[in-house]
């Protein structure tokens, strides 16, 4: 498990580089450091406080991932003119993914 914390956490620190360019950068720099954090002080950490914190993270991320869920699935990617709904299906799904990777950090201790 530390090995999946480690590369879960770089993965999420490429995340948040690659956001450079996005129109929120640093709302999604954020959010994807916070996971990259939370991958990394998992290997150490064992309080119920960061637990349970990390935990309601996770679910604050499910939560706005099914808030910003598109209301037309047209996938990922861009179309010419600029889809809103392609963008909020990635920004949904990298939130899935951040509140998967705090979830199994955390549970599988």
């Amino acid at each position: 498990m530390k090995i999946f914390r480690i590369v879960a956490a770089v993965m999420m620190l490429l995340f948040a580089a690659l956001q450079y360019n996005d129109p929120d950068p640093l709302f999604w720099m954020v959010i994807y450091g916070l996971t990259s954090a939370v991958c990394f002080l998992s290997i150490k950490l064992k309080s119920k406080f960061f637990i349970v914190s990390s935990l309601v993270l996770s679910i604050v991320f499910l939560g706005y991932a099914g808030y910003n869920w598109p209301s037309t699935w047209m996938g990922f990617e861009q179309t010419i003119p600029p889809s809103l709904d392609a963008e909020k299906a990635r920004e949904s799904v990298g939130l899935i993914i951040a509140a998967l990777f705090i979830a199994i950090a955390i549970i599988k201790r």
